[in-house]
């Protein structure tokens, strides 16, 4: 819980810092905006790292299949990549015009990285038959 917090909190500072990077020192709309766009993006980080930690470990102690590890990475990766985009749009913050091509943005990275976060998964815990 705690690594999953860490994680978050560094992507929504990186997102604050961007926006005092680019002008925005106050905290305006526009740093706000950032730092949940960068938020959103470390939920799904954090989301997919410990669901694996947590597959992983599970594995390890022979409590859940390999198939049962699999399912459950792959739902919390699909759930992670879909919940921040469609937060964004249900704030009706970022419906307007070019705001919500952000939401789109988004959406590709969260996907993105669900799917990578699977696969590395796959990857890194190989089947183990006995």
């Amino acid at each position: 819980m705690l690594l999953w917090l860490l994680v978050v909190a560094a992507f929504a500072s990186f997102g604050l810092l961007r926006a005092a990077y680019d002008g925005h020192l106050s905290f305006e709309l526009l740093a706000l905006d950032s730092a949940l766009f960068y938020g959103g993006i470390g939920v799904t980080v954090a989301t997919c790292v410990a669901a694996s930690l947590h597959a992983a470990r599970r594995l390890q102690a022979k409590s859940v299949t390999f198939d049962e590890a699999i399912q459950f990475v792959f739902l919390c990766s699909a759930i992670a990549a879909f919940t921040p985009p469609f937060a964004m749009a249900l704030s009706g913050h970022w419906s307007e015009g070019e705001d919500s091509i952000g939401i789109l943005y988004l959406g590709a990275y969260t996907v993105g990285i669900g799917l990578l976060g699977f696969v590395a998964f796959l990857i890194l815990c190989p089947r183990r038959d006995a």
